[in-house]
Order: structure tokens, then sequence, then C-alpha cells
């Protein structure tokens, strides 16, 4: 055997010689038990059903563990948590001890809790727990694209949530807002999920947490009117005035379904006589008030004045 081939197989002896001897310091180590100080996460459990805290509780707790290596190396791969009994809260502030009677570990271990170091107790506050339905108000910004309009006010599904939470705080509630929406060039119906924007008060929840958003929206059309009546109101009856036009022309817009439900005899066209004598004009535009969101233009004549009756 060369010189070289002799170094290679010496060396390559020697590093699963090292190799073993530290798998099996390893599983020494493991297997050994220790008495450690661990911080974990606490987690409250057990409450009445009827309570609520109204104060958060301590992040994370200081204990002192006992076990094998392996099992308290096992803790922190297994996510594990403190898990603080609290059968005993009644409504008001509350002692609540910790140590290795009422705090155990989330996860099926033999590791064992000796003691509890930081915090040893907690004065936990805790509140009746009530629900209650809030409305919820849009915080909308649409807009809809040239030669479409939005149609109608947007609807929320549903349009109450269910608040939970501590009594105080829920009683002072009356209504919650949903997370800023921006839309803009809408041309048809739409529908989004919207969060709803929950309070900064500690213990609420709110159900369900996302409302449904519909906002309908469809293309403009153009209807030319003909022969619509204009009245003359407030005049006195033996005034002996009238209008010059008993009819208006005029161009509506709007979306199908509006124009469609427009009627002549359910246009209020109209001048109120009072006007010509406050304003001392003898040509005033008449006023025309139509149902929905339909809007006029091109209106003909663009001026009506008195004549007298003969």
């Amino acid at each position: 055997m060369s010189t070289m081939k002799r170094f290679f197989h010496h060396f390559t002896l020697r590093l699963i010689a090292l190799f073993s001897a530290l798998l099996l310091w390893f599983y020494i180590a493991v297997e050994r038990n220790y008495e450690t100080k661990l911080s974990l996460p606490l987690r409250l459990v057990n409450i009445p059903d009827h309570l609520i805290p109204t104060t958060p509780i301590p992040h994370f707790v200081t204990a002192i563990i006992s076990g094998k290596g392996k099992e308290i190396l096992l803790l922190h791969f297994a996510s594990a948590e403190l898990l603080l009994n609290g059968e005993s809260a009644v409504i008001g502030l509350c002692r609540l001890p910790l140590n290795n009677r009422t705090v155990s570990l989330s996860v099926q271990t033999d590791v064992r809790i000796l003691s509890i170091k930081n915090p040893v107790e907690l004065l936990l506050p805790f509140d009746a727990k009530i629900s209650k339905p809030i409305r919820v108000i849009p915080s909308l910004t649409l807009s809809s694209k040239r030669g479409y309009t939005l149609i109608g006010t947007p609807i929320l599904v549903p349009e109450t949530v269910t608040v939970i939470g501590p009594r105080r705080l829920v009683a002072e509630m009356s209504d919650l807002q949903t997370l800023p929406v921006q839309a803009t060039g809408l041309t048809h119906d739409t529908t989004f999920s919207v969060p709803v924007r929950i309070p900064d008060l500690f213990g609420i929840e709110i159900m369900p947490a996302r409302v449904n958003l519909h906002i309908a929206a469809g293309a403009l059309v153009k209807h030319r009117l003909d022969n619509v009546p204009i009245r003359l109101i407030d005049a006195p009856p033996d005034s002996g005035w009238a209008l010059n036009v008993n009819t208006l022309s005029f161009t509506i817009v709007g979306t199908q379904e509006e124009i469609d439900a427009v009627r002549p005899e359910r246009i209020n066209a109209y001048v109120s006589y009072t006007r010509f004598r406050i304003e001392q004009q003898t040509e005033i535009e008449p006023t025309i008030s139509l149902l929905g969101n339909v809007e006029w233009s091109n209106l003909e004549p663009k001026t009506v004045h008195l004549v007298k009756q003969h």
C-alpha cells in the first residue's frame, strides 16, 4: 500500500472513530436527567364560559423544570406552552398563583415542572363575557368609469356582526367600520370581501371577521322625453297668470333600469310664481324633479315666462 493510500485509510478510520464518539456522547447527554430554567409562553385555560379577562397575561413565564435532555430538547421543537388553570376565576380582581399544581405543559412529556420563578402569581381582572350585534359601516372611496355610473347604495352582507368580549367594553360599542376600500373605474356589479376593523381593545372578538360588500354599476343610457307637463305653482287663484308653455322636452341620463322606470306623469316639472316676484326675473328655468339618480339635460325651452290669461 502506498504512503498516500495508508494516510487516507488511517484518516478515514479516525473520522469514523470521532463520529462514533460524538454519537455516544450525544446519546449519553440526552439520556441524562437535568434540572434547568426555561422560559415558555403562557396560556390561560379552563376559564368559566361566562367570564373573560380584561387585561392581557404575560407572554412568557420562567419555570424550573426537570427531565431527560431529549425530552427538554423536544419542548422547543414542539412549541410547548405553559397552561395556567383559570377555573377558579370570578368577576372582579382574581389572584391566580403560578406553581406546579396550577401550571402544566401543553404537550405530552415526562418533563416535570418543579416551580415557577417569574412571575409567581397573577392579579387578573375578569368581567362577564357578553355578545352583541353591532352595525357595520363601510369605509368607501368609489368611482365608475366614464360612461358608467354607480347604482344605488353599496350593500353589506351581513349588515351586522357579533361582538364578543368583556361586558363593560361591548356595552359601550355602537358601530364598527370596515377597513378602507378604494375601487375606481367600475363598469359592472362587483363584490369584495372586506375585513371589519377590530377595535384596539383587549378581549374583543368579532364574528364574522369579514363581510361581503356588493357594489352595483352599469352603463349610462340617454333617452329623450317630449311633452312633459309643466305647472305654475303658488299663483293666487285670481291672478290670471299662466306659463307661456304647457309642456317641456329634455334628455334624461341613467341606467337602463332607471330609464325604463321613468314615466312623464311621474315627473314633477314646475315653476314657482313666487320666484318671478322675488327674483324680479322675466325668464326662469323650470325645476325638474326625477326619481332615483336619473339626471336631465338639454332642456327645451330652457326658460319660461308668465303670460296673462284672457
